[in-house]
Parts: structure tokens; C-alpha cells; sequence
């Protein structure tokens, strides 16, 4: 007597549908890259919004993940891990930014135009960095981080600001907030 479960169908079915889809990525199709991220996106964001505690954190991660997905999709052998394989990318990512967090505070954007009272130079001196780091930023990555930062808008309410689109808004505050990052540890 055989038993067939249905559930267990329908996980073949998915991973052979991504090992598909990934095919494409490698061929070029921006189709399959964006059915992968329609497929994938959200829980990659749960994921990585568990791991660092930080809802914005999680969406630069899951944006970077398919940014680095595209980069190797040539190097992806199939054989059914795709979740597994792109959820360690996550992990990875997730462990990085932990790491980096533990390394050096942070300083929030929203103070970067707000006019607080200082309590030391060094603070004064701090806030003028990141003031002159935003200025260099390019407008683009400018306007969606501080629509991100100051207004909390959402990636889509950016989107049609910028009159862009949502993958855009988070290329965009990604290497916006990677550019900071690398001009404040300068």
C-alpha cells in the first residue's frame, strides 16, 4: 500500500519551479529574477529581521541577497536547495551586519538634520560628518534614505515619490547607507 501526500508534491514541484527560475537568472531573464523575488522576498525579510532585530536592516538584507543571487547565478548547480542556498546567503549577510553593528555605534540618520543640543564637541563634530556625508551622497540615494529614515514612508510610497521602482528604492538606500557607512569609518 502506497500513501501519497500532497504536500510533499507540491515542495518537488516548488524546488524544481525555483532550480527553474534560476536557470534564467542565469540566462539573463529579469522575468524569473523578479518571480524569484515575488517567491522569496518576504520571508527572506522575516528571516533576516529575526536575526538582526532591525525591520530596516532585514530589507537591505533581502535586497542585497538577490543582488548577490544575480552575481552568482551562474554557479548555482540546481539540484532542489535553492531556499536552503539562498537563505544561507541571508544568514550570512545578517551575521555581517551583527558583527559590524557590535563594532562601531550607530548614528541615526534622523539626527543628521534635526538640531539637537550638544553635549560635547565630539558630538557637534559627528553630526557635521554625517551632515556633509549626506550632501555627497547622489540625490537619488539622498531622498529615498531620508524618506526612509525621517518620514517612515515604505518602500512603495518612495517608489512613487522617486517615481521608481520598489527594488530601485532599495538599491538605493542600500548603497546609500553602504556609501555613509564607508565616508563616517573614513
Amino acid at each position: 500500500m502506497s500513501v501519497t501526500l500532497p504536500a510533499a508534491g507540491r515542495i518537488i514541484e516548488d524546488r524544481r519551479l525555483d532550480d527553474a527560475l534560476m536557470a534564467g537568472v542565469a540566462a539573463g531573464s529579469e522575468k524569473a529574477l523578479e518571480s524569484l523575488m515575488a517567491r522569496h522576498r518576504d520571508r527572506l525579510v522575516r528571516l533576516s529581521a529575526r536575526l538582526t532585530n532591525d525591520r530596516g536592516q532585514a530589507e537591505d538584507i533581502a535586497q542585497e541577497t538577490f543582488i548577490r543571487l544575480v552575481d552568482h547565478a551562474r554557479d548555482y548547480e540546481g539540484r532542489g536547495q535553492f531556499v536552503a542556498w539562498l537563505y544561507t546567503i541571508a544568514r550570512r549577510l545578517a551575521f555581517n551586519v551583527n558583527r559590524a553593528r557590535q563594532r562601531r555605534p550607530e548614528v541615526a540618520l534622523e539626527a543628521a538634520h534635526d538640531r539637537p543640543s550638544f553635549s560635547t564637541p565630539e558630538m557637534a563634530l559627528e553630526l557635521r560628518e554625517v551632515r556633509r556625508a549626506l550632501a555627497d551622497l547622489p540625490e537619488r540615494q539622498r531622498k529615498a534614505l531620508w524618506l526612509k529614515a525621517a518620514e517612515g514612508q515604505s518602500y512603495r510610497e518612495i517608489g512613487k515619490a522617486l517615481d521608481c521602482s520598489e527594488s530601485d528604492v532599495a538599491n538605493a538606500i542600500f548603497r546609500g547607507r553602504e556609501t555613509l557607512a564607508r565616508f563616517l569609518r573614513a
